[in-house]
């Protein structure tokens, strides 16, 4: 687990755990957050939760 990512977004735990490396889109500099119960991940507030996570600086934080 990234914390730095986590703390750089104020993402929660669960959101952390349900991002695939397909979700971050370079061009945008955005991840993006999507529920995927069938994966076994969930996010809070379900579908309401979904959301863009704007990067700004252009680039991820390092551990």
């Amino acid at each position: 687990m990234n914390r730095s990512l986590m703390w750089y977004t104020m993402m929660h735990l669960g959101a952390v755990h349900s991002l695939e490396v397909d979700d971050y889109d370079p061009d945008e500099q955005s991840i993006a957050v999507i529920r995927r119960p069938e994966m076994g991940t969930t996010i809070r507030n379900a579908e309401n939760g979904e959301r863009l996570v704007a990067l700004s600086g252009g680039r991820l934080p390092t551990a």
